[in-house]
């Protein structure tokens, strides 16, 4: 009788162990596949980790308010008051973006975009949304953001999907406010195919 139950708690306690996440699992601890922490759930919706990390809602809702620039709905993220010299990232499409002809080696270029003409403007937000063609909510978490104990700035990569089924990277990059829908976006850039 006492063997059946010390083989009963054991079986009990490894029951346990593989709940939690401890026991076998080869020795990753069941973290991040970059080892810097536990892998957040799956949003129910998608079912694809990191849907509702504010980074990623951040770029996302910039993304989707520049559909409609007009509305000045970026200005969340983006401001375009003369006063601020804030640069931002991005990858031209080509030498007719501004500052297009000055791309690096990786495509991108630094601009400030609160001192562009309505023109570069526009072809800024083209260039940003590929013409309009990228699916903001399809923007996927590739390599996430892991924050310092005091480090509001962010920079992840992913992976977004266009109107024509091509599938981009880049990363993106900024500072948070602690909620998805203000903060500042300073990167978004596209890697070279």
């Amino acid at each position: 009788m006492e063997r059946l139950r010390t083989a009963g708690s054991a079986t009990a306690l490894l029951a346990l162990l593989a709940l939690s996440g401890c026991g076998d699992g080869g020795g990753s601890g069941g973290g991040n596949p970059d080892g810097r922490g536990p892998v957040p759930s799956a949003s129910p919706s998608t079912g694809r980790p990191y849907d509702d990390a504010y980074y990623r809602l951040q770029v996302v809702a910039f993304l989707d308010s520049l559909a409609a620039p007009e509305n000045g709905g970026y200005r969340a993220w983006l401001r375009d008051d003369p006063a601020y010299l804030d640069s931002f990232v991005y990858t031209p499409r080509d030498a007719r973006d501004p500052d297009g002809d000055e791309r690096g080696e990786d495509g991108a270029v630094s601009v400030v975009p609160n001192r562009f003409t309505p023109g570069e403007r526009t072809a800024f937000f083209a260039a940003l949304t590929r013409d309009g063609t990228v699916v903001p909510d399809s923007l996927t978490v590739t390599r996430p953001w892991n924050p310092g104990p005091s480090d509001s700035d962010y920079t992840f990569t992913f992976t977004v999907r266009t109107t024509d089924g091509r599938e981009l990277t880049g990363t993106a990059g900024g500072a948070h406010s602690g909620t998805p829908d203000e903060g500042a976006i300073t990167r978004l850039t596209y890697d070279l195919p």
